[in-house]
């Protein structure tokens, strides 16, 4: 197992688990600014079909 300067294992240091915490809010925001709604209910294929049309086919113009 490698060691930084002060003796604690790498994978121990904070700086990992600040980065994945940053991923983990960053994903968690990113998914509450989207507008997605599907119906309940909706077997397999249905979900799929509606999922597919309630995204952007294209990006937006300006």
């Amino acid at each position: 197992m490698s060691r930084v300067s002060n003796g604690s294992p790498s994978s121990a240091r904070p700086d990992r688990l600040i980065t994945l915490s940053d991923g983990i809010f960053a994903i968690t925001m990113t998914l509450l600014a989207l507008d997605v709604r599907v119906l309940p209910g909706l077997d397999s294929e249905q979900f799929h079909d509606a999922l597919r049309e309630s995204s952007p086919s294209s990006p937006p113009t300006r």
